[in-house]
């Protein structure tokens, strides 16, 4: 009996992704049977796409085909997401066979025991993440097709603006290239006044009963004098941090600004300066990092992708059974992100 139930299991997760494997008739066949997305939410480490021969090439294309078809059944007469242009005036199959490409070369150098994320997935993520568009660049200064923040980049081994070795002659604005650091500085002086005075910051109720006791009484707050100076200062500093943030971006904005990567000579100038704006480095990172989220939450894509956006540790759960699985963490960001992978996702593989 527990033999034959394991057949009917094999066969149920076989089904399921049939439709990575199959030509078009088993597709539209699956299509008439069930109206269920094709995804396998607990990815087994078994699985692999084809990444060799005739197959690969087959499915590069159907991957390619499907994605332009999406793009061009929501986007066709209104602006594409970060690109404020229309789809027809940006050359995205050139964009999806090469993204595509380095996806599948990526996958390739993961070790046979891996977690091999699905690439339909893959792209699902960048399209969340930036549309597809070289130049995104987020507040928090996360660039690219993946937005990588400067930290993670930098800890992927990408060249970053932060730590490029270009002369500063070669660049645009390079009175502005040291903003990012000042930014940071701000950023750690308004942490720390946020640590010395907590009850300031954080709602407390035992201080703000003191506070309004001490009022009610007619007597003095003895600290009120050094607490304005705080919060003055506290303010000070995020007017600051607003204005470094802003001189940051305009640094980027102007060294990406009238560039082509597929353009030699400017792909050779972002190889020194911004690799985070390229394909191959930033998809191996996102490739490699899912795969290590996978193994991390036991192939549940639906965790490893929030861990991708929010961090790992923040996806931990120490409830017995699910601790493998992993949890959503409590962010309405996060939330949102993987919801709309999922749906991207669902879109990009019911059109392979």
């Amino acid at each position: 009996m527990e033999l034959s139930r394991r057949k009917a299991i094999k066969s149920m997760v076989a089904a399921s992704i049939a439709g990575i494997f199959f030509g078009d008739s088993s597709r539209a066949q699956a299509r008439e049977d069930s109206q269920e997305s094709m995804i396998n939410v607990m990815l087994p480490r078994s699985y692999s796409p084809p990444l060799y021969g005739k197959k690969s090439i087959d499915y590069q294309y159907r991957l390619k085909i499907a994605i332009m078809d999406y793009l061009q059944d929501n986007y066709s007469h209104s602006h594409l997401p970060f690109w404020k242009c229309k789809l027809k005036d940006i050359d995205m199959e050139k964009r999806m066979l090469n993204i595509i490409h380095w996806i599948i070369q990526s996958l390739k150098k993961l070790e046979s025991n891996q977690y091999k994320p699905d690439p339909a997935w893959i792209l699902a993520q960048i399209m969340k993440e930036s549309y597809f568009y070289e130049f995104a660049l987020s507040g928090d200064f996360a660039a690219g097709i993946c937005q990588f923040i400067p930290s993670t980049a930098k800890y992927k081994d990408m060249i970053t603006p932060d730590n490029t070795d270009l002369n500063k002659s070669s660049l645009h604005r390079p009175d502005l290239a040291d903003q990012l650091q000042r930014y940071r500085n701000l950023l750690g002086k308004v942490g720390e006044l946020e640590s010395q005075y907590s009850q300031l910051f954080v709602y407390d109720r035992e201080f703000l009963y003191n506070l309004l006791q001490a009022k009610a009484q007619g007597r003095d707050f003895p600290a009120a004098k050094e607490y304005m100076q705080v919060l003055t200062e506290a303010k000070d500093l995020r007017e600051e941090i607003k204005q470094a943030r802003k001189n940051y971006r305009q640094f980027l904005l102007a060294n990406y600004k009238g560039k082509n990567i597929f353009d030699p000579a400017d792909r050779r100038f972002f190889e020194q300066f911004d690799q985070r704006v390229l394909y191959k480095a930033p998809i191996s990172a996102m490739v490699n990092m899912m795969s290590n989220n996978l193994r991390a939450r036991h192939g549940n894509i639906l965790t490893a992708t929030a861990g991708y956006n929010a961090g790992l540790s923040r996806t931990y759960s120490s409830k017995g059974q699910y601790e493998n699985y992993g949890k959503f963490p409590a962010m309405q960001e996060t939330t949102t992100y993987v919801s709309r992978i999922l749906i991207n996702h669902h879109e990009i593989a019911k059109r392979m």
